[in-house]
């Protein structure tokens, strides 16, 4: 999803470069006046396009919402989920000690921070 978003984005991007680069094509033909008649034709289509791909960039999008509801959600139950096994996990730390270790290895030990190393 993210990087559909990514592309899509892109895509944007690109969009806006077109749009810059129309008005930037529009606006002597305006002061011109005259040439303003001969490029019309040109520019109504250049204009067409753009919102051509406008509307079919907003479709994507509206797609792209619509499939990341339920990944949000499901992401959200994830993190109670695991929210959840550490809590009992925290809860059930204490008792880890009391039951006999499997291996022949000593347990190991987390030396507390000694500042300076």
């Amino acid at each position: 999803a993210v990087q559909q978003a990514n592309t899509l984005l892109f895509s944007l991007n690109t969009l806006s470069g077109k749009a810059d680069r129309l008005l930037d094509t529009l606006q002597p033909a305006v002061i011109a006046g005259g040439e303003a008649a001969t490029h019309l034709p040109e520019i109504v289509s250049s204009v067409q396009l753009l919102l051509d791909s406008v509307n079919i960039l907003i479709g994507k999008i509206n797609l792209l919402a619509t499939d990341a509801a339920p990944l949000v959600l499901q992401g959200q139950g994830l993190l109670m989920d695991a929210g959840d096994v550490m809590g009992a996990a925290k809860r059930t730390w204490p008792l880890s000690s009391k039951v006999p270790q499997e291996t022949e290895d000593p347990p190991l030990f987390i030396d507390p921070e000694v500042p300076g190393r």
